[in-house]
C-alpha cells in the first residue's frame, strides 16, 4: 500500500488500526519529537531516567496524539508537540514508581512587592468549564487571565490558531490582512503576555534554588518542569511554554479562553467539591 500521504492523513489511517501506517507516521515526526525531547534529557538524567526509557513515553504520548487528533483541527505536528511535552513530564512524574506533589503558587501572591494588588485580583472574571475531570491550575489561571486582558483582534488570533488550530493564515484571511501581518500579530501577542505584570511575578518560584530532588518536583507545574538555565533566557522560555501549554490544555478540552458566561458550571463544580470532604 502506498502510504506517500500526509501526516494528517497517516494519523486517520492509524486511528482505523492500520499499523503500517502509524509506523510511517512515527519515522515522519521522529525528528521533530527527538528535538522536543532533548529539552528535558539533562533533567531526566539526573532523575535516573535513561534516553531509552524518556523516548518510549515519548512513542506512548506519540501514540496519544495519533489516537485524540481530529481532522480540521490544523497540523497533526502542532497537536503532537503538546502530547511529547507531556510524556516527557510522566517520565519525570513516574520515576521511582512515585507521582510527585507540585506545589502551587497562591493566587494571593502580590504582583510586586510592596503593593497590595495580588494575582487573584489581575486575573479575569470569567469562569471556564471546568466539567469533565479537566483540571486548571493557578498558573494556568494566571495565563488565561493575561489572555482575557488582550484585544479583541488578538483573542480571535488565541481562539483560530491555538484553539482551533488552524494556521495563522487562517486568521490572515478571516481578518483581511497579508500572512506577513498575521504573524507580526502573532509576536505581538506573545511579547503582551510575557510581560504581563501576573506572569511576571511567577519567575522568582521558577528561579527557586533547592535541592535536585526539589527542582524535579517543582518545575513541572504542568510543563515547568523542565529547567534549562538560571538566566534571563531561561525565564522568558519558560514563559513561552507556559503561555503554549495553556493554549493546548484550551484546544485539548474545547474550551476559549475567553468565553464568559459560565458561571453557574463553576458554581455548580465548587458545590461537588465541597460535597466530597
Amino acid at each position: 500500500m502506498d502510504y506517500a500521504m500526509a501526516n494528517e492523513e497517516l494519523a486517520v489511517r492509524a486511528q482505523e488500526g492500520d499499523t503500517d501506517a502509524e509506523n510511517v507516521l512515527y519515522e515522519n515526526v521522529y525528528r521533530l519529537i527527538y528535538k522536543l525531547s532533548r529539552r528535558c534529557l539533562t533533567l531526566c538524567s539526573r532523575a535516573g531516567i535513561d534516553e531509552d526509557d524518556l523516548m518510549q513515553e515519548c512513542w506512548i504520548g506519540f501514540h496519544n496524539a495519533v489516537m485524540g487528533y481530529q481532522t480540521g483541527r490544523g497540523m497533526f505536528s502542532t497537536y503532537l508537540g503538546f502530547h511529547v511535552k507531556t510524556a516527557c513530564m510522566r517520565a519525570l512524574n513516574i520515576h521511582d514508581g512515585k507521582m510527585r506533589v507540585v506545589p502551587t503558587v497562591s493566587i494571593d501572591t502580590p504582583v510586586k512587592d510592596g503593593e497590595d494588588i495580588t494575582i487573584a485580583d489581575m486575573i479575569a472574571d470569567e469562569s471556564i468549564d471546568v466539567t469533565g475531570g479537566a483540571e486548571i491550575t493557578d498558573l494556568q489561571r494566571v495565563v488565561r487571565g493575561a489572555v482575557a486582558r488582550l484585544t479583541k483582534r488578538e483573542q480571535e488570533l488565541v481562539n483560530i490558531v491555538y484553539v482551533n488550530n488552524q494556521p495563522v493564515a487562517e486568521f490572515a484571511r478571516a481578518e483581511g490582512i497579508s500572512p506577513e501581518r498575521a504573524r507580526q500579530l502573532q509576536h505581538k501577542m506573545f511579547r503582551k503576555l510575557k510581560r504581563d505584570l501576573a506572569i511576571q511575578a511567577f519567575e522568582p518560584y521558577y528561579m527557586h534554588e533547592g535541592s535536585a530532588s526539589d527542582r524535579r518536583g517543582q518545575l513541572w507545574d504542568a510543563e515547568f518542569q523542565i529547567r534549562w538555565h538560571d538566566d534571563h533566557e531561561a525565564i522568558e522560555r519558560r514563559i513561552d511554554d507556559g503561555i503554549s501549554l495553556y493554549l493546548a490544555w484550551c484546544s485539548d478540552n474545547s474550551i476559549q479562553p475567553d468565553v464568559a458566561g459560565q458561571r453557574r458550571e463553576l458554581v455548580m463544580w465548587e458545590a461537588a467539591q465541597l460535597n466530597k470532604t
